[in-house]
């Protein structure tokens, strides 16, 4: 019996959405490549940080904006495919004895859609 049974105490597990659950990378180009089909892109092999909007600002500044316009427009997160095994993996995770998972995301600093859809 583990440590954590015996004192009653719980496991809590934080899930995030993006990018482990929801593929916000995949979904991303997707749109943007729509949208903008005449605009350079960044490959997924080729995409590096956190921020999607600071690297294309470092393709063409102007590139900045127009992908933060794709994950600030309506239906974007909504339209997220999941990532292959996240939902299995949580709900594995959920059966697991005295664990509690929660997902757990943020919405983004302009979010008119993002916490509805999430």
């Amino acid at each position: 019996m583990s440590s954590s049974s015996l004192s009653g105490n719980r496991l809590r597990v934080l899930v995030d959405m993006d990018g482990v659950l929801a593929d916000f990378e995949g979904g991303f180009l997707k749109k943007y490549r729509a949208r903008y089909p005449d605009e350079p892109y960044i490959t997924l092999d080729d995409r590096r940080g956190f921020w999607v909007s600071t690297q294309y600002g470092q393709l063409r500044s102007d590139l900045c904006e127009k992908a933060i316009s794709i994950w600030e427009s309506k239906d974007f997160f909504i339209e997220l495919e999941p990532l292959p095994g996240g939902v299995e993996a949580v709900k594995e995770m959920a059966k697991m004895d005295n664990t509690d998972v929660f997902i757990c995301t943020s919405p983004i600093k302009h979010y008119k859609h993002c916490p509805y859809e999430k």
